[in-house]
């Protein structure tokens, strides 16, 4: 894959299994690289520094009530209960979100509308993610 930026290793989040939708490295395509880059390392840091997770997923979520509404998603399977997982949540969040804060705004808003990131435990990653 090829996103315009610094790197094409964006996607690489270390030494769990990540999983790429072709939709969503076609979607990626269209964000702006650098700032694409700037939140996949804030990611990818964040996940190096967590022992609790386990796998990734990169995919393309498409509204069907809303024509043309695609976002990708980062998902990350973390093994925890719940009150853990709202706290590595709280704490990935504080990550992206100084990236964010550092965006232009015209990116900003397209990464609020086009980017997503998602944390599941429990039953959910259990249903996603079976052995």
């Amino acid at each position: 894959m090829t996103i315009r930026g610094p790197k094409p290793t964006a996607l690489d989040f270390g030494s769990i299994p990540t999983r790429v939708q072709p939709e969503a490295e076609e979607l990626l395509r269209r964000l702006p690289g650098r700032s694409l880059f700037a939140l996949l390392t804030a990611i990818r840091q964040w996940v190096e520094s967590q022992t609790r997770v386990k796998s990734a997923s990169i995919t393309a979520v498409s509204e069907p009530e809303g024509p043309g509404w695609t976002e990708v998603i980062v998902q990350l399977a973390v093994d925890a209960d719940s009150e853990l997982a709202l706290r590595l949540w709280d704490d990935l969040a504080g990550s992206v979100d100084e990236v964010k804060a550092r965006l232009s705004p015209e990116d900003k808003a397209l990464f609020d509308e086009r980017f997503g990131v998602h944390m599941v435990w429990g039953e959910d990653n259990d249903r996603r993610h079976p052995n």
